[in-house]
């Protein structure tokens, strides 16, 4: 029996193994990156940065960033959380195409002066890191509608209980389709609100929520910031 036909199969094969090899490496991160979900889409704001300039929604366009609600007068989860993000930040300080972005539900209080000296507690770089304040309005709106996090005053919460009467003290106001409710809070606490980090892509959708009390949990943030990285910039 001849080898020349052998010879051709094994080159031929060879040759098309070479093919799918190729493909796999250029087209595998992308095909990876489209199995992330789309959870929804945040809509479009204007707020001011600790630094009195105005930052909007579309600023944030063509970059993956990392969202969550705080305010600089929490004495319990806030801390933790911010922290939390500094360490984020900190082991992607070589990525500049991705920022954090830390909404307070206290502005009122939370002024730019304020906002600035929180921010300096945690080296948080202005560039990559906003702390915005703002209109309460548009900062619910977005928390509960656009991102479906709860988000309450304490107040408000306990002058609707006691005009719903006992059996409704101390439950949240109904907050729409939100992933998670505000959940319990202590009497030393003026708002409650969510611990969930947020990711949001390169065109402000909504592709992951991560619960900053579990380490396993910001672990996947920071393994699925690399993914999203990977599917490159809008067409």
């Amino acid at each position: 029996m001849s080898f020349k036909p052998l010879r051709m199969v094994l080159v031929l094969g060879l040759a098309f193994l070479t093919v799918v090899v190729v493909r796999a490496a250029l087209t595998g991160p992308r095909a990876a990156a489209t199995s992330m979900p789309t959870l929804g889409r945040v809509a479009d704001f204007v707020l001011t940065e600790r630094d009195g300039r105005a930052v909007s929604g579309a600023d944030l366009a063509g970059r993956v960033w990392v969202a969550d609600f705080i305010f600089t007068r929490c004495g319990s989860i806030c801390p933790r959380m911010t922290a939390r993000m500094a360490q984020l930040a900190s082991e992607l300080a070589d990525r500049p195409e991705v920022c954090f972005v830390s909404f307070t539900v206290d502005p009122m209080y939370d002024t730019t002066e304020i906002l600035t000296r929180y921010a300096e507690t945690y080296a948080a770089h202005p560039e990559r890191w906003l702390f915005l304040t703002g209109s309460r309005e548009i900062i619910y709106h977005l928390a509960r509608d656009s991102f479906r996090l709860g988000v309450e005053e304490v107040a408000a919460m306990d002058a609707a209980a006691m005009k719903a009467g006992p059996a409704a003290a101390g439950e949240p106001a109904a907050t729409g389709p939100a992933v998670d409710s505000p959940g319990e809070h202590s009497a030393a606490e003026p708002f409650i609100h969510s611990t969930r980090f947020v990711l949001v892509d390169r065109q402000g959708r909504i592709r992951g929520y991560y619960d900053s009390t579990e380490e396993a949990k910001v672990i996947k943030l920071r393994r699925d910031v690399g993914t999203l990285l990977r599917e490159g910039p809008p067409a």
